[in-house]
């Protein structure tokens, strides 16, 4: 059972749920929405210089290729563990994007 506190993106402070999609970093496993995860990345890709491709994860600065990685996934276990009701058509929207751009 998650807490009230967990259930909340620890940077935008909105309620998982419906289009606030739960997003597990890959390297440390902390947990912010889709919205930020991808603000903070897409962010980062537009301030690199010359021919930089490294971006760093929000919390604990692990490095990945900007354009060949993500460093977050949307967290299915966190999301089917609280029970919370998201929609993913944006998040897949997105993704799909992504892949083809």
């Amino acid at each position: 059972m998650t807490t009230k506190a967990s259930r909340l993106c620890v940077i935008c402070t909105n309620d998982y749920g419906g289009r606030i999609v739960p997003a597990m970093l890959t390297c440390c496993m902390n947990h912010v929405c889709y919205d930020c995860a991808e603000s903070d990345r897409s962010r980062k890709i537009t301030d690199l210089e010359g021919n930089r491709k490294l971006i760093r994860c929000i919390f604990c600065n692990q490095k990945y290729h900007c354009s060949k990685e993500t460093p977050w996934k949307v967290n299915n276990h966190f999301i089917e563990e609280s029970g919370i009701d998201v929609d993913l058509t944006f998040v897949r929207e997105t993704q799909a994007a992504m892949t083809a751009g």
